[in-house]
């Protein structure tokens, strides 16, 4: 395990699993996991900040996709797959992982997702990711992948940024890559009746009976009135308007969360199935992007031969929690 350490705060991160377990700040933890570390390395059960790759949530079928077409996974390869209820290929191959340590660094430095210094120094790691002989049977592009966890405090807020960098091969990759954090809403409200959210959305993402988009819309507004929104059961994709820079905003009595990030994430999926915990997801793309290419404005991003694509988001406590 290693631990990233403010005066304020700390992160735990999982190089087994590539997952932040925990997010500290003042004694209150932000996000949620109902395991040990130790269980967690092998159970079937997400928690903290697991990264999805290469695909976030389910696709429509055993397929993935290169430039040349479709391309069937190999039986042999399905078993590292998680699936859904309906046996739907989900989240990628890189759920519960193992990762190669890379580097630390404890000292002063630029915040790398919008050039903001954070004044009071930094603590950071970065794992490395290089794919295995089944991974390309699955998803049969070169690539290497580094994840960064970067945790820094300014006397206005502590902020926690998880980055993933994909270093592409010789071909061009098809970009659907996500990140599934779980937020703890206990460290926000005493009930859900008590949750405000300030989110930024544009549209809602209508799915048929297997949650894959059919491609129709629906105004944000007319899905889910009310700004700030309210507390609803929840398992929906959204496109995001149209801005540089997304600020969306988990508030209650207890306490407020605030989450942004740029255009490489156009969509963001709401996971909200019950009171103890709400995931708000950030994506490149929509569900099952890879076999829908275009959904309203949004278009699948395509990586060239070469290219080195930074996806980060970051997660803000600007305040000292009350009880």
């Amino acid at each position: 395990m290693i631990t990233l350490q403010t005066n304020r705060s700390r992160a735990l991160l999982q190089p087994e699993t590539g997952t932040v377990l925990s997010f500290r700040v003042d004694g209150r933890e932000w996000l949620w996991c109902d395991e040990s570390p130790d269980i967690y390395r092998s159970s079937r059960s997400l928690g903290g900040i697991p990264l999805l790759f290469p695909w976030a949530n389910r696709l429509q079928s055993w397929h993935t996709i290169t430039s040349s077409g479709a391309h069937e996974i190999p039986m042999e390869a399905r078993r590292r797959i998680w699936t859904d209820g309906n046996g739907l290929p989900l989240h990628g191959t890189m759920l519960k992982r193992a990762w190669q340590p890379f580097e630390m660094q404890r000292a002063e430095r630029a915040d790398t997702l919008h050039g903001r210094r954070p004044g009071n120094g930094s603590d950071q790691a970065i794992l490395c990711f290089q794919p295995d002989d089944l991974d390309l049977r699955v998803f049969p592009l070169e690539y290497h992948l580094q994840l960064e966890v970067t945790l820094s405090e300014t006397a206005s807020a502590t902020t926690l940024e998880v980055a993933l960098i994909i270093e592409n091969g010789e071909r061009p990759l098809p970009l659907a890559a996500g990140f599934h954090p779980y937020f703890r809403l206990d460290a926000l409200c005493h009930s859900t009746d008590e949750l405000r959210l300030e989110l930024p959305l544009a549209a809602h993402i209508e799915t048929d009976e297997r949650l894959i988009p059919t491609g129709q819309l629906v105004d944000a507004e007319q899905f889910w009135p009310g700004k700030p929104r309210r507390w609803r059961a929840l398992d929906d994709g959204f496109l995001l308007v149209n801005e540089p820079e997304h600020f969306l905003a988990l508030k209650g009595p207890v306490g407020s969360l605030r989450l942004r990030w740029g255009l490489e994430f156009p969509v963001a999926v709401l996971y909200a199935p019950g009171p103890d915990f709400i995931c708000i997801e950030p994506m490149t793309a929509p569900t099952n992007g890879w076999h829908r290419a275009h959904v309203g404005g949004w278009k699948l991003r395509w990586l060239e031969p070469g290219e080195q694509c930074r996806l980060g988001f970051a997660l803000e406590v600007s305040e000292r929690p009350r009880a």
